[in-house]
């Protein structure tokens, strides 16, 4: 969010034609001006949501800074000359993102992480008292130990990641499959390690 925004909701009734002063309702506007309308709005970082097929109004959430990135072969590099600092763009053999939505989706991966340290950290209390588990989120419990079912302990969005490797080449991590692969060793061989794998 932005800081020291709040979120507001708005509602998109209909497209008003500033010639004649008349307006059209969702039903009555082509698929062209859905999508210029929406993609104003995104463009005006608003959320669209989406349109239940029966409505003719649908819904936009305000007080979030969108991203409004190109994927581009430029990268931005700030080189340190004689008179100062000197912001250049230097052509790239691989499309990126800028650092501003690089950064905000790091922020995310480390997000999804904290919660799967919480998780882990919760687990033993959860199996201590079951009536704090949840459907989903926590594993199974049977004989006072949780498995490793529940959707709490893996990645949502980041299930794998795609890293550059040394020798300039890419491969992809599976989080989520080492998450399973650590957290079933621990529950096969009664143990309780996956904080300690985390850190």
């Amino acid at each position: 969010m932005q800081s020291g925004s709040k979120l507001s909701l708005g509602t998109f009734i209909a497209v008003r034609n500033a010639d004649n002063k008349t307006s059209r309702d969702y039903f009555q506007i082509s698929p062209i001006e859905d999508y210029i309308s929406k993609m104003v709005l995104a463009h005006n970082d608003r959320i669209v949501l989406p349109t239940m097929a029966d409505k003719k109004t649908w819904y936009a959430i305000n007080g979030v800074k969108l991203f409004h990135d190109m994927l581009t072969k430029s990268k931005r590099t700030e080189i340190q000359t004689p008179t100062g600092v000197q912001t250049l763009f230097v052509d790239s053999d691989i499309y990126s993102y800028s650092d501003d939505t690089l950064n905000s989706f790091a922020d995310y991966l480390l997000d999804e992480f904290n919660a799967i340290e919480e998780y882990y950290a919760n687990k033993s209390q959860v199996e201590q008292n079951p009536n704090l588990r949840i459907d989903n989120y926590h594993g199974k419990i049977k004989n006072g130990k949780m498995d490793n079912s529940g959707n709490g302990a893996y990645f949502r969005y980041f299930s794998s990641i795609k890293m550059r490797n040394d020798d300039g080449s890419f491969s992809y991590v599976p989080l989520n499959q080492l998450l399973w692969s650590w957290s079933k060793f621990d529950y096969d061989n009664n143990q309780n390690q996956m904080l300690t794998r985390l850190k």
